[in-house]
């Protein structure tokens, strides 16, 4: 499993005692294939609410699952987030998905599994930004 590493941008303050964090991440297409890769979203705090998603590519089908625990199945508990079908750019905003790190070894850090069905942008770079509002610790 690959590392795919934040690049980490604090927006501001979203309420009296939360700050909103913009994540960006780089991940790797593997291709066609029936489960998809997983990478590990590093940099991330250990818990927060995701409040917006955006996902692009040259590909015009690709998957993009994330989940809160490495090695699990889609659709079970730890599946928070599931999009597929995505031709070339996703958008949406008003989400409130709150997370926690589910690994027994807590890393602060969620799974990406990312699935491309477009065979003429196979090995293309999906990028993935996650808005997440976080407590305040300062």
């Amino acid at each position: 499993m690959d590392d795919a590493v934040a690049t980490v941008h604090g927006i501001g303050h979203n309420g009296a005692n939360t700050r909103l964090i913009l994540y960006k991440f780089s991940l790797t297409s593997v291709g066609t294939s029936a489960t998809g890769a997983e990478q590990k979203l590093s940099g991330m705090a250990t818990k927060g609410t995701i409040k917006q998603i955006r996902a692009y590519s040259s590909s015009d089908d690709f998957d993009i699952s994330i989940r809160n625990k490495t090695g699990v199945s889609a659709g079970t508990i730890n599946e928070i987030l599931a999009i597929e079908g995505i031709d070339n750019r996703y958008d949406t905003y008003g989400l409130d998905i709150n997370y926690r790190n589910a690994d027994a070894a807590i890393e602060g850090s969620l799974y990406a599994v990312v699935k491309n069905d477009d065979s003429s942008h196979a090995t293309g770079t999906i990028y993935l930004e996650l808005y997440v509002e976080v407590l305040d610790t300062i």
